[in-house]
């Protein structure tokens, strides 16, 4: 069997990490351990890897033997995949995480790949914003990310207590930089969420592409999937060609979600007319998409 092209790299950056830090390896995968992180790499795409950085959760099965976050998403389509599992909510502020995708840089990972793109979701997608230059990305795609949760914000920032914690300095916060080189930047949010749209905002990157879906509020990537158009999404973004016009107009399709449907309702509940006439103009909720 020939081997992968970027085996070597693999093998160069394991060979550069301490050795307590080995989980497994073989020539084509390898997991390395660091305080409340686990770090997997599986190559199989020899010209395309995706670099992922999972979400924030309230809790976290152990890192080194959960499957990690769009695993099996990537498996299926024969992808190359770098997996970022943190143990704890963390916005992926610790030094050890920059340290080891360095190693990996250094060791010609990234750049044995045509294509490499970031991807994640709320905390995974500050992750893939603000290591997209450490890992020589040309496409990051973020579903609603993070950008700031520092002392800046914290007037109108409320959502996660945990980061109060992680400190908010230098320059992999600064996600207009750590994205100027990358050549698609996708962002898809709600924009009529205020706290999700004035974290986008604080992102100084003008070649940025914002794709909108109103109305749904935080869990983005659930309700594209549930209309059939994250497959669609993240195939394009890797491609290097989202198309806005399609997103838009099938966007426009979050009416049979029941996210939308209950969004549109709490937001007239002060005014019974226009409440009276959304529920007859909305879907029953009897067999909407999503949830609550």
């Amino acid at each position: 069997m020939t081997a992968h092209p970027a085996a070597g790299a693999l093998a160069r950056m394991m060979a550069a990490l301490p050795g307590h830090t080995h989980l497994w390896q073989r020539d084509d995968a390898a997991a390395a351990t660091l305080p409340g992180y686990t770090v997997e790499v599986h190559l199989r795409d020899p010209s395309r890897l995706v670099v992922c950085f999972d979400s924030r959760a309230e809790s976290y099965d152990p890192s080194q033997t959960r499957p990690a976050w769009a695993y099996g998403f990537l498996e299926k389509r024969g992808l190359s995949a770098v997996h970022v599992k943190p143990d704890q909510s963390c916005w992926y502020r610790q030094s050890q995480v920059a340290d080891l995708l360095n190693a990996a840089r250094d060791a010609g990972l990234f750049a044995a790949f045509d294509t490499v793109m970031t991807y994640g979701g709320s905390m995974g997608g500050f992750g893939a914003l603000s290591f997209a230059a450490t890992v020589q990305a040309t496409t990051c795609l973020a579903l609603n990310p993070q950008a700031n949760l520092g002392p800046d914000v914290r007037d109108w920032e409320t959502r996660y207590r945990e980061a109060l914690d992680q400190d908010w300095t230098g320059p992999l916060c600064d996600l207009g930089t750590t994205t100027a080189t990358t050549a698609n930047v996708i962002c898809v949010l709600d924009p009529r969420y205020m706290p999700d749209r004035r974290q986008v905002e604080l992102i100084n990157n003008p070649n940025m592409t914002r794709l909108h879906i109103p109305f749904v509020r935080h869990r983005i990537p659930a309700h594209i999937n549930a209309l059939q158009m994250l497959k669609q999404l993240f195939a394009d973004s890797l491609a290097g060609q989202v198309d806005p016009v399609w997103f838009r107009t099938q966007a426009r399709r979050r009416r049979t979600l029941l996210r939308y449907r209950n969004e549109m309702l709490r937001r007239t509940e002060d005014h019974p007319t226009r409440r009276a006439r959304l529920e007859r103009l909305l879907p029953p909720e009897d067999g909407l998409l999503g949830g609550p």
